[in-house]
């Protein structure tokens, strides 16, 4: 976990926690007790602590005030914002999983509420991974997530197809076959940010192209 700040409260309506304890990760915007926390007062991906009517503590939630699923579960202890920490230690727990059950490095590496990553899936293609963000709790920390990427997978490229623009966004070490486009500095280094043009990638483009296309974050 990262950041001391406080987070601010997110109350459920009197015996509306009991999916959360049974193990769901969803909170439904009609569960909430609005007039103790109104959803309002959030932005879209900002975190809060969720708390039962009773006062008890059930984790630490993304909200998206806008969507139906207004609350996403992060983690289920502490009671400060995620981060860098908790995004390195659920792909880390996801990467070793998949290495146990392929021989080869092309797989989904991360599948959503699957692998505590709510919003997040990330295809890995060899040395190249492919990034696509539902949600806005995870949008809010794509940055940190570019950035954890690269410490444990060290790729050759990330390439983003994520809502609104579908585009194929690459951050690599090198620019080989690529339009250069501003530099993205992650984690003390700078890395240039390239816009990979799907004649590059045929086979990867056909893939995701051939893939339904979401229209909001969620």
């Amino acid at each position: 976990m990262s950041g001391a700040m406080e987070l601010p409260r997110l109350q459920l309506r009197r015996n509306e926690d009991r999916r959360i304890r049974q193990g769901h990760n969803w909170v439904y915007s009609n569960e909430i007790d609005t007039a103790a926390t109104p959803l309002k007062a959030f932005t879209p991906g900002a975190q809060a602590l969720l708390f039962a009517a009773s006062g008890r503590p059930l984790g630490v939630v993304a909200v998206n005030p806008h969507s139906l699923i207004c609350a996403r579960l992060l983690v289920r202890e502490g009671n400060a914002a995620v981060g860098e920490a908790f995004l390195r230690d659920r792909l880390r727990t996801a990467l070793a999983l998949r290495e146990q059950l392929f021989a080869e490095p092309f797989y989904r590496l991360a599948y959503g509420d699957s692998d505590g990553l709510s919003g997040l899936v990330i295809d890995r293609y060899g040395d190249y991974l492919v990034v696509q963000i539902g949600t806005a709790g995870m949008e809010v920390l794509l940055d940190t997530l570019v950035a954890v990427l690269v410490e444990v997978m060290a790729p050759a490229g990330i390439l983003s197809k994520s809502f609104p623009n579908f585009s194929f966004i690459f951050a690599a070490r090198t620019n080989t076959c690529s339009t250069s486009v501003p530099n993205l500095a992650i984690s003390g280094a700078t890395l240039p940010l390239l816009i990979i043009w799907p004649m590059v990638l045929p086979t990867m483009a056909a893939v995701m192209e051939a893939r339904p296309r979401q229209t909001a974050l969620i």
